[in-house]
């Protein structure tokens, strides 16, 4: 796991309330060594044993989701990992689970179903089952009046999109037309008028004037209401429909980034070439202005790999802890001192980041206090505001928001 999380990680709730901090995780890739805005976090999850002699191991699959959607979230109780993928949470909020048809479903349902089970246990598993709706390629289907047009014919976004709160975009790893080249994440989330079909579109998937695949992926609502793109590589169709063993999740807010290493695992099973090529024109097309839906530059991603025997213990909602740091906070007109106390003095660092990640400040010390000026690295203030912090000495790390200047 590229962040190596323990029960020691985290701040005891108590011990921040009452300095007027909340206790948050900050998500993995807060940890850039750089002052700039975050890369695109890509979690990459393999199991050997998950899928074996045409198989799934439901057991494993789900300890694979589990830990790919903490890693992402970069929060080690499950069922507040899973809580944060949808701010603003409640009993009534709908989520739709867009899923490809586009080959025989070999591992889709096991994938499906580990997912909803990690859904339902949202809120103390109140979270109703009946609140997920599964939207296929059905073009049939009802459509809002968003949408586009490509030569004749319309397409809109289907209206299960426009009623839902958030969805998750689950493709899966199927290649299936060489000279569209492989799509992903891209498809499914439209309906059409009569006499258009899905293979309509292909001609325009790779075209620099009208990049339909674009096109779809940044209709605002969409782009909006995507909560997450989980990639069923489990099982992989190559073209022929060789199916190989991937045991493999692929997790991201980024699409194009999650469809870029969805290409190249692709492709070490025996990807048509000429259709992994065409692939990548398409995550081109897609992180391209106007739409900018994402990043296909491997530097621009933060690719977090995880494997079994996963360093992440899964904690239990509510759940005391155990053995977890002091960090007293006092925020002032000018500065924050932050005071800390892990039993024995040690030199410890200290970053603070703002809301989307981006580092603004880091200092290392001996001494078991640290004072921030409310300056970013060069010295400059920084805007009133919440920002993340993390406190670390060896193997203990300490993270939480502090509000500066309201």
């Amino acid at each position: 796991m590229a962040n190596k999380f323990t029960r020691r990680e985290f701040i005891k709730a108590s011990s921040l309330s009452a300095a007027g901090v909340s206790v948050l995780s900050l998500p993995p890739w807060a940890s850039a060594s750089v002052f700039a805005s975050p890369k695109s976090l890509v979690v990459i999850t393999k199991d050997p044993q998950c899928y074996v002699n045409n198989t799934v191991n439901q057991t494993r699959l789900q300890d694979m989701m589990d830990h790919t959607i903490m890693e992402l979230t970069g929060i080690t109780d499950k069922v507040k990992a899973y809580e944060a993928l949808f701010p603003g949470l409640t009993t009534q909020t709908k989520i739709a689970i867009k899923f490809n048809e586009a080959r025989a479903d070999i591992t889709r349902t096991k994938v499906i179903n580990a997912l909803k089970l990690g859904l339902t246990s949202m809120l103390n598993g109140t979270f109703p089952a009946s609140n997920i709706t599964l939207v296929g390629n059905d073009l049939s289907a009802g459509g809002t009046s968003e949408g586009f047009k490509i030569g004749s014919n319309s397409y809109n976004v289907k209206t299960t999109y426009a009623n839902c709160d958030y969805f998750i975009n689950l493709p899966t790893s199927c290649a299936v037309d060489v000279n569209a080249g492989v799509s992903l994440s891209f498809k499914a989330m439209v309906t059409a008028t009569a006499g258009a079909a899905i293979s309509s579109m292909h001609n325009y998937f790779q075209s620099t004037t009208t990049p339909v695949l674009s096109l779809i992926s940044s209709q605002p609502t969409l782009r909006k209401k995507q909560a997450l793109v989980l990639q069923d590589a489990i099982s992989i169709t190559a073209v022929g429909n060789q199916v190989a063993a991937g045991n493999t999740l692929i997790a991201s807010k980024d699409m194009v980034a999650a469809d870029y290493q969805g290409i190249m695992l692709m492709k070490t099973t025996g990807l048509n070439a000429t259709n992994a090529s065409n692939g990548l024109v398409v995550c081109q097309l897609a992180a391209a202005a106007p739409y900018s839906i994402g990043t296909n530059v491997e530097a621009n991603m933060d690719v977090h790999h995880l494997t079994p025997p996963y360093t992440t213990r899964i904690l239990s909602s509510g759940k005391p802890l155990s053995s977890i740091p002091e960090v007293e906070v006092k925020t002032g007109s000018s500065r924050t001192v932050f005071n800390y106390r892990y039993g024995e003095s040690r030199r410890a660092a200290l970053s603070v980041f703002a809301m989307n990640g981006a580092r603004v400040w880091s200092a290392q010390e001996s001494t078991p206090s640290f004072t921030w000026a409310h300056t970013d690295g060069y010295g400059k203030k920084v805007p009133a505001g919440a920002y993340l912090f993390k406190l670390q000495t060896g193997e203990i790390t300490a993270r939480g928001t502090v509000t500066i200047g309201m």
